[in-house]
């Protein structure tokens, strides 16, 4: 999704192209390690049956980031790179009993990891995830990228209606 951004941010030398491209490395940094896993589920609900996910949560993961994704999804809808044809985008539904299974991935900046999960950990655990301490950058580069969204956007009133 970046590289169709910013491609069109180029092409139309918009003043946000920097933002996408702060965007842009952040995700490359988080890869998919802060994606959630989801189960594909279908109940029947009076009658009618009710398609939807649940989202397993990543338990080390701080609850930001789940924030910051939706943004971005935000932000690709109001840039119009998804349309109202083919399939609906089906309800995800987040269950606090159920935790990924994937492994903690190392490296990730501070901002990334659940401060409490993190402090339930040993020293070992800890030093084997060797965390970032580039914890103020990327909450300075995300809070830019907010506020360049919110107030600097393309002028784009769909966007309105999410803020």
């Amino acid at each position: 999704m970046f590289k169709n951004v910013i491609a069109l941010k180029s092409v139309k030398g918009e003043p946000n192209l920097e933002t996408w491209q702060k965007l842009q490395v952040i995700f490359e940094h988080l890869d998919n390690h802060c994606m959630s896993e989801e189960e594909y589920e279908v109940n029947d609900i009076d009658g009618h049956k009710m398609q939807y996910f649940v989202v397993k949560l990543c338990e080390w993961r701080h609850g930001d980031v789940t924030g910051m994704l939706h943004t971005v999804d935000i932000m690709g809808r109001a840039e119009a790179l998804w349309n109202e044809k083919g399939s609906k985008p089906v309800p995800r539904i987040p269950n606090p009993n159920k935790f990924m299974a994937k492994k903690v991935p190392i490296g990730l900046l501070q901002a990334f990891y659940n401060l409490s999960w993190i402090q339930k950990q040993g020293p070992h655990v800890i030093e084997e995830l060797q965390i970032s301490k580039e914890v103020f950058h990327i909450v300075k580069v995300a809070f830019e990228v907010l506020i360049s969204l919110n107030f600097h956007g393309n002028g784009n009133t769909k966007l309105n209606k999410y803020w």
